[in-house]
């Protein structure tokens, strides 16, 4: 049987979208999602950053520039790591503070705000198969991800999958009940092939390099 397209999802949130816009609330909470947006994204960058210090290419890469400017390779590390960790709390703590303001104007915006920032996913008829309950959800966001970051690897995708909260596939879960994240997934010799191929095989979808 030929998969129906569901657009329960597009329209559900169009509709919330007008009740809020006929309250007034769209125009006290435009400002806060702007704000909360560009946190986001600016976290997401520190932890993108934070994933680099232990990525042996990477790290190398930095010792060189050390050593190009006479600096001391494990200071700047440890400077660097630290001025991170100092990004990623104060970006957390105005997260949590917008986010409480949203609380306030409407439970829903905060229940947007956490899934669908900066998300930019298709419902077209070529997504029909994948807009199926809660695990096309997840697909969804899988590829968002891998569309958003064409140039991590794997391992550094994974980390990504877990910072947006995406759930493991049931079946890994079933399988392997010690697995509770992706990036233990990726740690799992078994879970680790298939990621790959889960990864090419939507790279391939979006002809991604």
């Amino acid at each position: 049987m030929m998969d129906v397209v569901d657009f329960s999802v597009p329209f559900t949130v169009s509709g919330k979208f007008i009740e809020l816009h006929q309250a007034g609330a769209l125009r006290n909470s435009m400002p806060l999602w702007d704000k909360f947006s560009r946190l986001r994204k600016r976290l997401a960058d520190v932890e993108e950053n934070r994933s680099k210090c232990n990525a042996p290419g990477w790290l190398l890469q930095f010792a060189k520039k050390c050593q190009q400017q006479d600096k001391d390779f494990e200071q700047e590390l440890r400077l660097l790591v630290d001025a991170l960790e100092i990004s990623k709390a104060s970006l957390e703590q105005h997260c949590e503070e917008l986010y409480s303001q949203l609380d306030g104007i409407d439970r829903y915006l905060v229940h947007t705000a956490h899934t669908l920032v900066e998300a930019r996913f298709s419902f077209d008829c070529n997504e029909s198969r994948f807009t199926r309950g809660k695990a096309g959800v997840e697909i969804l966001k899988r590829k968002w991800v891998i569309e958003t970051n064409p140039n991590l690897p794997s391992g550094q995708l994974c980390r990504r999958f877990d910072f947006e909260n995406i759930q493991l596939p049931e079946r890994w879960t079933r399988a392997f009940p010690k697995v509770d994240s992706w990036n233990a997934a990726y740690l799992n010799p078994y879970l680790r092939k298939l990621i790959h191929k889960m990864i090419s095989g939507i790279r391939r979808q979006l002809r991604l390099p």
